[in-house]
């Protein structure tokens, strides 16, 4: 597991898709029990590093300036995570091993914020992919 997402919230997001999945009429079973479709998680991380440039001015004779920057600095940095499920079937492996994705949802911004705010907006996230997804119940 990555460094950036702590064991509870791995903990609650597996637990809002696992809803949702029983909802949808899904069963989790084991792996030799042949499931149908197969959930994948992965959460990714990218920060943003913003920079400012001091600059400095020499000039040989008014009007004329001449502009050179000074050094570089950075700013501002903002990290922000994507929550990325996919269902792949089980049933539709072909011949070269390959399992077909059926169904792929996108959730950005599940590392903004804090505590409760972000909980919220990540179940939240979560619920709306499968409310916009009701080909998949089952």
């Amino acid at each position: 597991m990555p460094d950036f997402l702590n064991d509870a919230a791995a903990r609650q997001i597996i637990a809002r898709v696992d809803a949702n999945m029983t909802a949808y009429g899904y069963s989790k079973v084991t792996k030799n029990q042949s499931p149908d479709v197969t959930i994948l998680l992965s959460v990714m991380e990218s920060t943003n590093v913003y920079y400012s440039y001091d600059y400095y001015y020499w000039s040989w004779y008014y009007p004329y300036y001449w502009y050179y920057p000074y050094s570089v600095v950075p700013y501002s940095t903002s990290t922000s995570g994507t929550l990325l499920m996919m269902m792949m079937s089980n049933k539709e492996v072909n011949e070269a091993d390959r399992v077909p994705v059926i169904w792929t949802g996108v959730i950005n911004g599940i590392l903004d914020g804090s505590g409760s705010s972000m909980t919220t907006r990540v179940n939240n996230s979560i619920d709306q992919a499968y409310k916009q997804s009701t080909y998949l119940k089952h």
